[in-house]
């Protein structure tokens, strides 16, 4: 069986990655795991050199002790997936 040759147009992906589409998704994703996690917790969209990135941080002390005790983040990172 033959190997297909496949070459990706890199400007187009990049332009996919770092769309408005992309965004509002990654934006819809990081507001409800913030959301899970509670009270000082926040999600920030930001557009890289090749792709949009999301991120919930912990922007309060309360929020922040809270994730070192009980690992808040990382319970919620499913809510990311979907």
């Amino acid at each position: 069986m033959a190997r297909p040759n496949v070459q990706l147009n890199s400007e187009a992906l990049d332009a996919l990655l770092k769309g408005t589409g992309v965004q509002k998704e990654l934006k819809r994703r990081v507001d409800a795991a913030a959301k899970a996690a509670g009270p000082g917790y926040e999600g920030t969209v930001t557009v890289g050199s090749t792709r949009a990135l999301g991120k919930v941080t912990a922007e309060t002390p309360q929020a922040a002790r809270d994730n070192a005790k009980n690992h808040t983040l990382m319970r919620v990172r499913d809510q990311l997936r979907g």
